[in-house]
C-alpha cells in the first residue's frame, strides 16, 4: 500500500529540486563576464517509481536531480588551443618584424639609403676640386654619418635580442606556472570525482582556462582517461597527473643568450626546441635577428668597408713635409690586414679612421688623388683619379669586379676566408641593401598574412565556443521564470496535500 504521505513527499522532492535549478541560475548570472566560466545546468529526472500491487501499476516518486552538467564542446577545446598556439606564434613575429623594419626606416631620410648617396655624391663633389678643403670635409662627414647609421642598426639589433631573450625567461616562467596550476586542479577534481558521483564543474572550467592559456605559450597534447589528466609538450609529458616536469632556461657563456630544457631533476636536464606559440616564435627570431638580419647586414658593413677600404689605399696623400704618401685605410678595421681574429670585431662597429678625423689635419689624409695606370703618370696636385673611382663604387660594376678579384687575392688564406668566405661584389651596394629589405618586406607580409588567416579562424571558433558555452542572461531569465513557476506549482500542490490530510487526521481521531 502507498505510504499515506507519499504526495507530501512528491511535493518535497519538487521544491528540493526546483530550488537548486533556480540556484543552479542564479550561479550562472552571477559568472556571466567570468573568464573560462561554461553554463551549467540542471539534469532532473524521474525518481525510482513504486509498483502497486492493489492497482497492478506503478506510481511516479516525484523528480530527483540525476546531476549538474557544464555545457562544452571538448572537441571545439581542442581545436582552439592548436590555434592559439599559431596564431602567438603569428602574432609575435608580427611584432618582431615590424620593430625590425622600424630600424631601417626605409624610406626616410634617416635611412641608410640616403646616407649611402651622400657618400658617394661626397666623393663625387670632390672631383671637381680635390684640393677644396670643404669638399673634404664633406667626404669626412657623409663617412661618419654612414659609420652612425650603421653602428645604431647594430646597436637595435643587440638590443632587440636581449629583448627577446628576456621575454623568453618570462614566457619559460608562465609555462611551469600554468603547469603547477593545472596540476594541483587535476588532483583537487581527480579528488572530487573519484567515486564517479560528482562532476567539479568549476574546478574543471579553471583548469580549461590555464589549459588555453598555455597553449597559447607552446603547443600541448591533452589526453584524459579516467579522470587522470597528461599534457605533453614536444613529446615530453609536462603535467601527468599532479606530477609536473619544469622548464628550464640556462645561459650560455658564449653567446649570453639562453638555452632551453627540460628539468627532470637536480643535475639531470634535456635541450629541448619549442617551435610553436609564443615562445617558438621567440626562439625564431632571437635566432632570425642574431644569425639572419644582424649578420646580413654586418657582412654588408663589413664588405663595403672593405671596398671602400681597398680603393682609399690606391690613392695618395700629402703629407705634413709635401711628401706624397699610399693611402691609408678610410673605415676601421679594414677586416684583412690583420690575421689576429681578435683584433677584428664585426663590421657593424666599423668608424673613421682616426688619422682622418684628425681635425683639419686629418683632411688631408683623404687620399683623392689617384695614379694614372694607363700612362704610369704619377701622382700630382688636381689629380682626381682616386676620387673618381670611389664615387664610381656606386654603380660601376666592371670596376667592382676588379675590386673583387684584387680584395680576394689579399683575404686568400687568411681566417677571413675560412670564416666568412670570398667576396662577392657582382652586385652594387645599394642594390644588395634593397634585397635585404626586400626579402624582409615579404617574409613581414607573409607572416602578417598568416596571422591575419589565424585570427579570424580563432575568432570563429571561439564564436562557435561561446554560443554553446557562454552565458546567455536572456535564456537564464526565460529559465528562472520556468522554474519558479514550478516552484509555485509544488507549493500549491503541497498545501493542498496538506489541507486533504488535515481534514483526513480531524475525521479520524474526531
Amino acid at each position: 500500500m502507498r505510504n499515506t504521505f507519499a504526495g507530501l513527499d512528491t511535493a518535497r522532492k519538487a521544491l528540493s529540486a526546483q530550488q537548486y535549478a533556480l540556484e543552479s541560475t542564479l550561479h550562472n548570472v552571477a559568472n556571466a563576464n567570468t573568464p573560462g566560466f561554461s553554463r551549467q545546468r540542471v539534469e532532473l529526472g524521474p525518481t525510482t517509481p513504486q509498483i502497486i500491487e492493489s492497482i497492478r501499476g506503478i506510481i511516479g516518486n516525484g523528480v530527483t536531480i540525476d546531476a549538474v552538467i557544464r555545457i562544452r564542446d571538448e572537441f571545439l577545446d581542442y581545436q582552439i588551443r592548436d590555434e592559439y598556439s599559431i596564431r602567438s606564434y603569428r602574432e609575435y613575429c608580427a611584432d618582431i618584424y615590424t620593430r625590425l623594419e622600424s630600424f631601417f626606416n626605409e624610406p626616410g631620410e634617416g635611412g641608410l639609403k640616403k646616407a649611402l648617396n651622400r657618400f658617394y655624391e661626397s666623393w663625387q663633389n670632390l672631383t671637381r676640386d680635390v684640393t677644396d678643403s670643404s669638399l673634404r670635409a664633406e667626404v669626412r662627414a657623409s663617412g661618419d654619418v654612414l659609420c652612425s647609421i650603421l653602428n645604431a642598426f647594430d646597436y637595435s639589433m643587440h638590443q632587440l635580442i636581449q629583448d627577446i631573450d628576456a621575454a623568453i625567461l618570462a614566457t619559460v616562467n608562465n609555462i611551469n606556472t600554468y603547469a603547477r596550476q593545472i596540476a594541483a586542479l587535476n588532483y583537487d577534481i581527480f579528488m572530487i570525482e573519484a567515486e564517479g558521483k560528482y562532476i567539479a564543474n568549476d574546478l574543471r572550467d579553471r583548469r580549461d582556462l590555464a589549459l588555453d592559456k598555455l597553449s597559447q605559450e607552446c603547443e600541448i597534447t591533452i589526453m584524459e582517461e579516467n579522470n587522470y589528466l597528461s599534457v605533453t609538450v614536444n613529446g615530453v609529458r609536462i603535467i601527468s597527473h599532479n606530477n609536473v616536469t619544469l622548464l628550464g632556461a640556462e645561459l650560455n657563456p658564449a653567446t649570453g643568450l639562453h638555452e632551453l630544457s627540460w628539468v627532470f631533476a637536480p643535475g639531470v636536464t634535456l635541450k629541448t626546441e619549442i617551435e610553436s606559440g609564443y615562445l617558438g616564435a621567440q626562439m625564431k627570431m632571437r635566432h632570425d635577428v642574431q644569425y639572419v638580419y644582424r649578420a646580413a647586414m654586418d657582412q654588408w658593413a663589413r664588405e663595403f668597408a672593405m671596398t671602400i677600404n681597398y680603393q682609399h689605399r690606391q690613392g695618395y696623400y700629402l703629407d705634413a713635409d709635401g711628401e706624397w704618401q699610399q693611402g691609408m685605410d678610410f673605415f676601421l678595421p679594414s677586416g684583412f690586414d690583420d690575421d689576429d681574429e681578435a683584433a677584428q670585431p664585426n663590421g657593424f662597429s666599423i668608424r673613421m679612421n682616426p688619422l682622418i678625423m684628425d681635425g683639419i689635419l686629418g683632411l688631408n689624409n683623404i687620399a683623392a688623388v689617384g695614379m694614372n695606370e694607363e700612362t704610369g703618370e704619377g701622382p700630382y696636385v688636381g689629380n682626381n683619379l682616386n676620387a673618381l673611382r670611389l664615387a664610381q663604387i656606386r654603380n660601376n660594376k666592371p670596376l667592382l669586379a676588379t675590386l673583387e678579384e684584387a680584395i680576394n687575392d689579399e683575404i686568400l688564406g687568411t681566417w677571413l676566408e675560412e670564416e666568412l668566405g670570398m667576396m662577392n661584389l657582382a652586385n652594387t651596394f645599394e642594390e644588395k641593401f634593397a634585397a635585404f629589405l626586400l626579402e624582409l618586406g615579404i617574409r613581414t607580409d607573409s607572416n602578417n598574412r598568416l596571422y591575419d588567416t589565424s585570427t579570424y579562424q580563432t575568432l570563429m571558433l571561439e564564436q562557435r565556443r561561446s554560443a554553446v558555452s557562454d552565458v546567455s542572461l536572456d535564456e537564464e531569465m526565460t529559465n528562472m521564470i520556468r522554474f519558479q513557476q514550478a516552484y509555485s506549482a509544488a507549493a500549491r500542490l503541497s498545501s493542498a496535500l496538506n489541507d486533504v490530510l488535515t481534514i483526513l487526521m480531524d475525521r479520524a481521531f474526531a
